[in-house]
């Protein structure tokens, strides 16, 4: 018992243990990087109409009434740098895209700033050709897009200074923006062709399409961040691309249920109305720009769906209680992984540029596909190796029945075969119960024995280990005639007996041609008699008793004598009495009792017709 505590305490230490270390080094990976200090603008000059406004670095800027308008943006520099060293812009965001220009040079000459079909989500760096900068003050002109249509603008650092110094930043800056959502884009694309091929394979089919649209919802928002084309314009796909988000909490909850049987009625229908009544704010979006008019309305909506992202995190608690320990520890970590991303992304948007951790959201989710692929593959292995063992079986058994002397007709041949099946199946499941539930429950006992020997949960865990065992016992393969079930419960209680100093007699010989033919009722027999003699062992104080079974016509008759004390003048029947009449009485049979062993002592006689 204390080496499984031991193996409990390290398995959940490696499980949150791990789950603190990959959130942090999230949270380290994916601060984005800062040029050093003195190189990037604070302040920028804004064109309204015909003055010039001044505005602060980073800019976030809300369209509202501008449907088609170009904002520019002035910056002057001062440079007193050599005119040989390689200088460089980086521009850390400036979305949905810009023309830029130094100097009335133009660094852009193929971007249309009246395109509709493109919003760029990362970094960019400008290496500027030498001489370009010239000693004294250097205007950098940025013109951008200020429509509804492209959602709001924003620029973040604006830099100027050695493309050495700036070319790492840009680097870092990338792989976490663009190349990071890229990556989970591709692991995504390779999960939904797995997808694909099991849902073709008919494995598990229910639960494979539930999982497909689960990795389509995720496909949608990765290609959203990870490239900058948007076909159907800018602010169709961020609609789209917000809809999945609210859709992937509905499929990703009925992913749950289909795996585990898990349904939380009460939550169920608040997570619908949210994912109803989001998704339907989203689709007005295009004709009525409220989350643009309302931001706090639209974080609010976010706060909820983050609520009911967080109740997917307790869905899968609950469903601890039917799922595999291995397969619901490694869902539970990539769901708290990934609500855990998702939340350090939303936490941060809109702070300094360098406390932002964005476009985290990819990771996030296809971790979660990752854990939920590894899940399905886990469950079609061993439902192959189920199948190509029972393959095996069967065609061992199709070539002994080929060999038979006498003809079988193929129905015959069906009904023998599902029956071996059946039976070896029934034995593995047996096998698991024994090696698994019994070896721990023995432990147990083992500890029990130890530190409470003379305790009543010593004796009633005593008591359910026979039970376990006396129910494997009933339906073994084995158990084919009565007389080999009746050895293997003498096998099981003659040691509790001895162990209660009684000196016990069985007379077992008149049943050795008498088949087993419903196991239900077998197991209904031996606990019959088991009841018996745990009375005997508990209450009777007997030195002696005695076990017989035979013969009776048709029937079946079995005895439990001893010497002991006997049943009180007015007997009141408790629990076992009741247990062993309505036993008896599903068996179709009868019993009654008498004196016992020498006159003293009781006797209980059961009749029973064939089993």
């Amino acid at each position: 018992m204390r080496a499984d505590g031991s193996g409990r305490w390290r398995a959940d230490l490696l499980f949150w243990g791990s789950l603190l270390l990959a959130l942090g080094s999230v949270w380290l990976g994916f601060r984005l990087a800062v040029p050093p200090s003195g190189h990037c603008l604070e302040q920028v000059l804004a064109r309204n109409n015909d003055s010039w406004q001044e505005l602060a670095l980073p800019l976030h800027l809300t369209p509202r009434e501008q449907r088609r308008a170009v904002l520019t943006l002035r910056a002057t520099i001062n440079y007193t740098g050599p005119p040989t060293s390689l200088q460089a812009i980086y521009l850390g965001e400036a979305t949905p895209f810009y023309r830029a220009s130094v100097n009335g040079v133009e660094l852009t000459p193929t971007i249309d700033i009246l395109r509709r079909d493109l919003r760029d989500l990362g970094p960019h760096l400008h290496p500027l050709v030498a001489g370009l900068l010239h000693d004294g003050e250097n205007v950098i002109e940025l013109e951008l897009p200020l429509s509804v249509a492209l959602s709001e603008l924003r620029v973040g650092q604006l830099c100027v200074a050695d493309y050495v110094t700036l070319e790492p930043v840009y680097r870092l800056n990338w792989w976490r923006q663009v190349g990071v959502p890229r990556i989970c884009l591709a692991l995504l694309g390779s999960l939904g062709l797995f997808a694909v091929l099991f849902w073709r394979l008919g494995e598990r089919p229910r639960v494979v399409r539930i999982f497909a649209v689960c990795v389509f919802l995720m496909l949608v928002r990765a290609a959203y961040l990870a490239f900058p084309w948007k076909p159907f314009s800018p602010l169709v796909e961020r609609v789209v691309s917000d809809v999945s988000i609210l859709l992937l909490l509905w499929t990703l909850y009925l992913l749950i249920g289909a795996l585990w049987n898990v349904r939380l009625r009460r939550w169920e229908g608040m997570l619908s109305g949210v994912v109803i009544f989001g998704s339907a704010a989203m689709l007005v979006t295009p004709w009525w720009d409220w989350h643009l008019r309302y931001p706090q309305l639209n974080n609010m909506v976010w706060l909820v769906v983050a609520a009911n992202a967080g109740m997917l995190g307790v869905t899968v608690a609950r469903a601890a209680r039917r799922a595999h320990p291995l397969e619901w520890r490694v869902v539970l970590w990539a769901m708290v992984f990934g609500v855990g991303c998702c939340a350090m992304e939303a936490a941060t948007f809109n702070l300094a540029i360098e406390l932002r951790r964005v476009w985290i959201y990819p990771l996030g989710t296809t971790v979660i596909a990752l854990a939920f692929g590894v899940l399905l593959t886990r469950r079609s292995a061993l439902g192959m190796d189920v199948l190509n063992r029972s393959a095996a079986v069967l065609a061992r058994d199709i070539d002994l029945a080929l060999r038979e002397p006498t003809p079988t007709s193929g129905a015959q041949w069906v009904d023998e075969i599902s029956s071996t099946l059946i039976d070896h199946e029934r034995q593995r499941v047996l096998r698991d119960i024994h090696d698994g539930f019994g070896s721990r429950l023995v432990a147990v006992l083992s500890r029990l024995r130890r530190e409470q020997p003379g305790s009543a949960v010593y004796a009633d865990m005593q008591r359910a280990l026979l039970d376990m065992r006396l129910m494997i016992d009933a339906m073994d393969e084995s158990a084919r005639s009565l007389d080999i079930a009746m050895a293997m419960l003498r096998h099981r209680l003659e040691p509790l007996l001895s162990g209660a100093g009684l000196d016990s007699d069985w007379n077992l010989e008149r049943v050795d041609a008498v088949q087993v033919d419903d196991r239900r009722k077998l197991m209904q027999l031996l606990r019959c008699l088991e009841e018996l003699l745990s009375n005997a062992m508990q209450h009777a104080s007997a030195r002696r008793i005695a076990i017989g079974a035979s013969r009776i016509g048709n029937g079946l008759y079995f005895s439990v004598a001893d010497d002991g004390c006997g049943l009180p003048l007015t007997p009141q029947r408790g629990n076992g009495l009741r247990n062993l009449d309505r036993r008896i009485q599903i068996l179709g049979g009868h019993w009654k009792h008498g004196p016992g062993i020498d006159g003293r002592g009781v006797r209980f006689d059961i009749v029973l017709p064939r089993i």
